[in-house]
């Protein structure tokens, strides 16, 4: 006998929905105007806000997109991987190849390393370029390495290190919501009204 299907559960669906939104909102906050002129308590500490903000994105985009039964969309949607170089001694982002939104949300529900950074000798760093410290000592001084639009680093014990643009992420994410909204609403499920209003 085959199983029977289970209608979705509207509850997750809703729930999930505001909170990947919510979180959406704030990390295009912070990947649009990253706290580069403030001092380093409060830059440290968006930082580290925003790399909560990112997990708690991820599960719950992902859970929206299971439970809604959007999961092929998620797959279909793709994101630009990067791949960090050196250009005398400054960072140089190439474009590698395309991934789906589905690879990079589960990336970071799974994450072994996560980490945001909008520092350019950081994701130098991160892709193992090594700058001389003779030459990162003076260029800091300088204050000639610059700040980037922030930069997620991830990887499982699955899948290598892979660089992509958070704010690319939130509008692949953002590109999804009409087909979830207006799938939703099939379903009986009005996500266009806040959750307290119905």
């Amino acid at each position: 006998m085959a199983a029977t299907k289970r209608p979705p559960n509207k509850r997750i669906i809703r729930r999930s929905f505001d909170v990947a939104v919510e979180r959406a909102a704030r990390l295009a906050a912070f990947s649009l105007a990253p706290p580069h002129s403030f001092g380093a308590e409060i830059s440290d500490r968006a930082e580290k806000l925003a790399h909560d903000d990112l997990i708690v994105f991820a599960i719950s985009a992902r859970r929206l997109f299971d439970a809604a039964g959007l999961v092929t969309l998620s797959q279909s949607s793709k994101i630009m991987e990067l791949r960090p170089q050196m250009s005398q001694w400054h960072l140089a982002l190439e474009h590698l190849k395309n991934v789906s939104l589905r690879l990079v949300l589960n990336m970071i529900v799974h994450s072994d390393t996560l980490e945001i950074s909008t520092y350019e000798l950081h994701v130098l760093a991160l892709a193992g370029h090594k700058v001389p410290s003779e030459i990162a000592i003076s260029q800091i001084a300088q204050k000639d390495f610059g700040r980037v639009s922030p930069i997620i680093l991830l990887r499982t014990d699955r899948e290598p290190y892979r660089f992509v643009r958070l704010s690319e992420l939130v509008d692949r994410f953002s590109d999804c919501l009409d087909e979830v909204i207006d799938h939703c609403w099939k379903l009986g499920i009005d996500l266009e009204t806040l959750a307290d209003d119905e």
